[in-house]
C-alpha cells in the first residue's frame, strides 16, 4: 500500500513538472482568469473571493484567482469562446454555458426526472467522469465542475410512497 501511495506521488510529481515546464522551478506567480455573470457584491461573489483569498493564503500569494464579475466578459457564449482562445483561464457558467461545451449536461434540467438530490448528484458524477475520459481521449485541457445552485425541487419527480411508508 506504502508503495502504491509513493509511486502515486511520483506520478503526480512527474506531471506536474512536465505540465508546469523549468517555470515550476521559480515558482512563478500564476493568475487565473475567470468570468462570471454573478454581479460585484452578490453573494455569489462573496463566496468566490472568499475562496480566491483561500487560495492566495494557501499557495504564499503564488497564485491568485482574477474575477471578472457582472459579464464584464460579455455572456456565457463569450465566456466559453474566450476560454477556447485562451483569454480567460475559466468561468462560473449555469447549465446553459456548459451546454456549450457538453450538450449531455441538459439532462438534469429535465423537470420530474430525479426522485432525490442524490440522484441528480450522482447522475451529474457520472456525466463528469464521462466528460473528463472523453477529453483525455481528445487531449484536451478543458475542465467541467458542476455545482448545484439553489433547490433542485423541480427537478425532482414526486415519490408514490408516503412519508410514513419509508423505514
Amino acid at each position: 500500500m506504502r508503495i502504491a501511495k509513493v509511486l502515486g506521488l511520483g506520478a503526480v510529481a512527474a506531471l506536474a513538472t512536465f505540465t508546469l515546464g523549468a517555470k515550476a522551478a521559480k515558482a512563478d506567480p500564476v493568475e487565473i482568469r475567470l468570468a462570471t455573470l454573478a454581479p460585484d457584491g452578490s453573494p455569489w461573489m462573496e463566496v468566490l473571493n472568499k475562496a480566491a483569498g483561500e487560495v492566495s493564503q494557501k499557495t504564499a500569494n503564488r497564485v491568485q484567482l482574477k474575477y471578472f464579475p457582472g459579464g464584464q466578459q460579455g455572456d456565457e457564449r463569450d465566456f466559453v469562446r474566450k476560454i477556447k482562445l485562451g483569454q480567460l483561464d475559466g468561468a462560473a457558467v449555469t447549465s446553459i454555458g456548459l451546454s456549450m461545451i457538453d450538450e449531455s449536461i441538459r439532462v438534469l434540467e429535465v423537470p420530474m426526472l430525479f426522485a432525490t438530490e442524490e440522484e441528480v448528484d450522482y447522475v451529474a458524477d457520472k456525466m463528469r467522469r464521462s466528460s473528463r475520459s472523453a477529453s483525455r481521449r481528445r487531449a484536451s485541457s478543458s475542465r467541467i465542475a458542476a455545482r448545484s445552485a439553489g433547490s433542485t425541487s423541480s427537478r425532482r419527480r414526486r415519490s408514490s410512497r408516503s412519508p410514513t411508508s419509508r423505514a
